[in-house]
């Protein structure tokens, strides 16, 4: 879910969005010129190799702008403290 308040200028990516991953790609403006995507993902543990390239595809795309990601990736064996 993602909710944004009204007074900020909000778009939907499509492009991204008809990506078939569990996630929702959308454009915040904070004034002419400049804006950010943020990007809304979950990967389920059952997950298909075809949605984690897809949502990995999507991730590339919107990474080469300004961006924020959040949501749940399911790698419970990545190691926090070394990154791994």
């Amino acid at each position: 879910m993602l909710y944004v308040n009204g007074e900020l200028k909000c778009v939907a990516i499509n492009n991204l969005n008809a990506l078939k991953c569990e996630s929702l790609w959308v454009k915040l403006y904070e004034h002419p010129g400049a804006s950010v995507t943020l990007g809304v993902c979950y990967r389920s543990s059952t997950a298909l190799e075809d949605e984690i390239t897809n949502m990995f595809t999507a991730i590339t795309q919107a990474s080469k702008e300004r961006f924020l990601i959040v949501g749940d990736f399911n790698y419970p064996t990545i190691n926090w403290e070394n990154f791994l």
